[in-house]
């Protein structure tokens, strides 16, 4: 329980960063998650929570995000780097299409945090919100 006005802070392992996003259309599986689940030696994290289910969850629970960032840019991530080229048309109609629609104002901020440097290519991301009073 948080009052009004009180800050939270997460980390929670970025399953929505570039290199995972390829492992998923190549194998049907998250980054960081193994395949199947380990059912006798358990896992720790069992269901991988995207960035845009955990910020839906806290503007719904009454949170104002003030920081989205993350811990590190790993260097793997930085080789997939020129294979977002190929997916910048498909990036640029997601966008466009968020920027547009005037009946949902909030989608532009939520393809911006999904396109953003932390999202696409850091390990794990670090989530600062404050309750709002």
């Amino acid at each position: 329980i948080l009052r009004p006005g009180g800050a939270l802070l997460l980390s929670l392992p970025n399953v929505l960063n570039f290199r995972s996003r390829l492992r998923f259309l190549t194998t049907g599986f998250l980054n960081k998650f193994r395949r199947p689940l380990d059912e006798l030696a358990g896992q720790s994290t069992t269901r991988p929570v995207p960035w845009w289910e955990l910020r839906y969850m806290l503007v719904r629970e009454g949170f104002e995000i003030t920081t989205l960032t993350c811990n590190r840019v790993k260097f793997a991530e930085c080789l997939a780097a020129p294979l977002l080229l190929l997916s910048l048309p498909v990036l640029l109609w997601n966008l466009g299409r968020g920027f547009w629609r005037t009946d949902a104002p909030y989608w532009s901020a939520v393809h911006r945090e999904l396109n953003s440097l932390p999202v696409l290519f850091g390990e794990s991301l670090i989530v600062a919100a404050r309750r709002k009073p």
